[in-house]
């Protein structure tokens, strides 16, 4: 589901933006932010079982 989400998404926000930049953009602010925080629980659960 992850790839069909990472494909399908810059399309959706291309046709809600009407611009290719903005769309691109606001795709990398997204998958940036979504990144930050899957790293941010992979780090938690890691200390969480580390003690």
């Amino acid at each position: 589901m992850m790839d069909i989400g990472a494909v399908i998404s810059p399309f959706v926000i291309s046709i809600i933006a009407k611009n290719s930049d903005k769309a691109l953009l606001s795709s990398a602010i997204f998958f940036g932010i979504v990144t930050l925080i899957e790293i941010a629980r992979n780090m938690y659960a890691n200390l969480k079982h580390k003690y």
